[in-house]
């Protein structure tokens, strides 16, 4: 297995379209890494650049400390899985295993092995340890009793799995994964995560991932890397990136349901701090606007941001699972009570989330249990667990205040 280094690594298409740019990546020998973003961000450009399938407009990438700018696809030691699985069709499953140590047989010449006993027999091992390959693979992935099969006899995890083993059997440094759940059903996708996960800890190898899910994302990877527009955002684990966002785009796309992230801003006074929210074209405070009191933390995190002014424009992003609604008095240093109007119940059995509206702010809530008991269109009052809520910057760039 192998390290993998990008260092300002760029991708400028005609016209001037930069799908990446000048970013920098290291990904430890034997880690699972996560790329994820939205469509168009520059993930897949990425990985395929890895891969060698797309050149690079500058920078530097290397593999187990070999630079491969110039290096072909073919010989950089990679194996890839596509979302399309790619299997040959007219191929048995174990015919689809060995295509690719097909390839690199050195002995395969039948009509020299009949005149040569030391080439025969180099032959008959080589064949031998393709064999053990294929069935390794197999066991693994748990599909020994289909290798007679062909493609259209198997299901969507099985043809998966089958695009996993002609990968695995090759044994390469690095293992590229482009979006290879996307095609399957939500039960499969369950399954064959928790698939890879396995496969990473028993092989060991140097995983790169793709992905659009932040689901899939924050329970496959080891470190996630998020983009956008073609740079990274943030790198980590996915708890940090979870918790301690680095920007309003991060705090909203990872998570599910996704971070509230309320427009507003932060009036201070002498020994208080609130935040207003803000809505309508005028990005101005209505007469009946959420307003809660910050506890001690986001005022001085405020303060910091504001210097001598007395308000800052602020959005406050505030997790949804923080937000449950309350029937009695609530108290504590990080409690915030606010008056709210259920617009939406959505039930799934164990959990429900709720939509609500508190003047300008639209708010999403996570709650266990049925919710029998909560009727849209009813005002409730919630309780607003501001412990690790943040405040981002209103603009453009959307940084995390601290």
């Amino acid at each position: 297995m192998a390290e993998v280094r990008l260092e300002a690594v760029s991708k400028i298409y005609p016209g001037g379209v930069r799908a990446v740019d000048a970013i920098d990546l290291s990904i430890a020998d034997g880690s699972f890494v996560v790329l994820v973003g939205p469509s168009g961000c520059g993930k897949s450009t990425t990985l395929r650049m890895i891969a060698g399938l797309e050149e690079i407009s500058s920078g530097t990438i290397s593999i187990g400390g070999r630079t491969v700018n110039d290096v072909p696809a073919r010989d950089r030691d990679i194996a890839m899985v596509f979302q399309s699985y790619a299997l040959y069709p007219h191929l048995s499953v174990r015919q689809n295993l060995e295509f690719p140590l097909l390839r690199r047989r050195r002995h395969a010449s039948l009509l020299r092995s009949l005149v040569s006993p030391a080439y025969a027999k180099a032959r008959r091992a080589e064949i031998a340890a393709m064999a053990a390959r294929v069935e390794a693979a197999a066991k693994t992935l748990e599909i020994e009793t289909l290798l007679a099969r062909k493609p259209k006899e198997l299901s969507g995890g099985q043809r998966q799995r089958v695009a996993l083993g002609r990968a695995l059997v090759r044994d390469p440094a690095v293992f590229l994964l482009d979006e290879p759940l996307s095609n399957l059903d939500a039960r499969l996708r369950l399954e064959m995560r928790a698939e890879l996960r396995m496969l990473h800890r028993r092989t060991g190898g140097t995983m790169v991932h793709v992905t659009h899910d932040q689901e899939e994302a924050m329970t496959l990877g080891d470190r996630l890397v998020v983009m956008k527009d073609g740079v990274i955002r943030q790198e980590g684990t996915p708890i940090e990136i979870y918790e301690q966002p680095a920007d309003a785009f991060v705090a909203g796309f990872i998570g599910t349901p996704a971070m509230n992230l309320i427009d507003g801003e932060v009036r201070l006074g002498d020994d208080s701090a609130s935040f207003v929210a803000v809505g309508g074209s005028s990005g101005t405070a209505a007469a009946d606007t959420f307003s809660i009191a910050l506890p001690d933390r986001l005022a001085q995190i405020a303060r910091r941001a504001a210097g001598t002014a007395r308000t800052v424009p602020a959005t406050l992003g505030v997790r949804p699972d923080a937000v449950k609604p309350t029937t009695a008095p609530t108290t504590g240093a990080s409690l915030a009570i606010a008056s709210a109007t259920l617009e939406a119940v959505e039930r799934y059995g164990d959990r429900v989330d709720l939509v609500l509206t508190a003047g300008a702010a639209r708010i999403v809530s996570r709650c266990e249990g049925t919710g029998t008991e909560l009727r849209e269109r009813a005002t409730a009052a919630i309780a607003i667990d501001l412990s690790k809520a943040h405040l981002f910057a209103r603009d453009a760039a959307g940084r995390r205040l601290s």
